[in-house]
């Protein structure tokens, strides 16, 4: 049995972790737009990074 709705997820940041306290205050100043910077945030992580392993799900979309 697979996922009850794919398009939603739960994320646990390491409060520990300054980088990601840094990150959270960031997202949760974000309101209902977290998604979108998130998917952002990827998108440009992968240009950077030469598309590895992106190109295979993407083709040549980005």
């Amino acid at each position: 049995m697979g996922k009850k709705d794919e398009y939603r997820f739960n994320l646990r940041f390491d409060e520990t972790d300054e980088m990601h306290r840094l990150v959270v205050k960031y997202l949760n100043s974000c309101g209902h737009n977290k998604a979108k910077y998130i998917v952002r945030a990827f998108l440009a992580y992968w240009k950077m990074s030469g598309n590895y392993g992106i190109s295979r799900l993407c083709g040549n979309r980005l």
